[in-house]
């Protein structure tokens, strides 16, 4: 193989290896500071329930006991707040997961247990308690809704970011001479039937209800009971297709008949798998059987590298 096919073929077969990482970094932008505003929303909500006890019935034994879960929520916040100011992303997930969820679990059970322990509570009390709640859980819908409106606008910040990702290794991949037509192609795809039709879902979705609903759509396979788009291993396939084009374009070719016909098979398993997933989200066994195909293919192409070079 000449110098520049297998230069070629080294970069078709590399582009996309960092791509992870980039699409997870992009991701995060999107969740994260919308987690962080939802959080704070259902916080309000949690301690100015508590606040509203501790204001109206102070006298009651149990209500001092209140306060604990008040100051938990908060300490809890400030925690957030360094991780999100840090952009220390496992940090906040990890506290969320393992800390906060636990916190306002407890405050929400610390509140129906004290109910069921003090029933001497005055009708005046009891009035003043319902409107407190009206008043939080109207602050509370609001709050949300506005949370789920950020997070759909940084959906589609994400989205763009992601493609811009893929978009760059594919501008490296043309700059090099390479053939990405159907990598571009993708791309069009991508926006057409992910970001284009999740646009139009946000215009058209006005209460919570329906803003949840326009959540169902992913470039990736993240959506359970929506649209997966499948980029990555879509990118891969097309990959795979590109740099397996290289190879049967040389002369060379013959000395890996072999390992072709493997290579062929590998990646025509994994785009079968991909077919039958269509728009759906991968059970665990679909994602396997594609990605073990991916990766054997890449294997191949490796395989086939070194009987060009010689080494086998």
């Amino acid at each position: 193989m000449n110098k520049r096919a297998y230069f070629s073929l080294m970069i078709v077969f590399l582009a996309g290896i960092l791509l992870l990482s980039a699409v997870s970094a992009e991701k995060d932008k999107a969740v994260i500071p919308s987690a962080f505003s939802d959080i704070k929303c259902k916080n309000n909500l949690s301690a100015g329930v508590l606040d509203s006890i501790l204001l109206r019935v102070p006298a009651a034994s149990s209500t001092n006991g209140l306060l604990q879960y008040i100051n938990k929520l908060k300490i809890d916040i400030l925690q957030l707040q360094t991780y999100f100011n840090n952009e220390d992303k496992a940090g906040f997930r990890d506290y969320v997961k393992n800390t906060y969820n636990t916190d306002l679990k407890d405050a929400k059970q610390a509140v129906n247990e004290w109910r069921k322990t003090n029933k001497n509570v005055t009708g005046e009390q009891k009035t003043n308690m319902k409107e407190d709640y009206d008043r939080l859980k109207a602050a509370y819908t609001n709050c949300h809704l506005i949370s789920l409106k950020e997070y759909e606008i940084n959906r589609v910040i994400e989205f763009n970011n992601i493609l811009s990702a893929y978009q760059n290794k594919i501008s490296e991949l043309s700059k090099k001479g390479v053939d990405v037509t159907s990598l571009n192609k993708l791309m069009v795809d991508a926006r057409s039937q992910i970001i284009q039709a999740y646009q139009l879902k946000i215009e058209s979705g006005m209460d919570v209800k329906d803003i949840k609903k326009t959540f169902n759509y992913c470039l990736l396979d993240g959506c359970k009971d929506g649209t997966n788009f499948h980029l990555a291993a879509k990118f891969e396939i097309a990959k795979l297709d590109l740099a397996l084009q290289q190879i049967e374009n040389n002369s060379e070719a013959v000395d890996a008949v072999d390992k072709i016909i493997e290579l062929k098979g590998y990646i025509n398993a994994a785009r079968t798998a991909l077919n039958s997933v269509g728009t759906a989200y991968y059970t665990k066994e679909q994602k396997e059987t594609i990605w073990t195909n991916i990766k054997s293919a890449q294997s191949a192409i490796r395989d086939i590298k070194k009987i060009f070079r010689g080494d086998k």
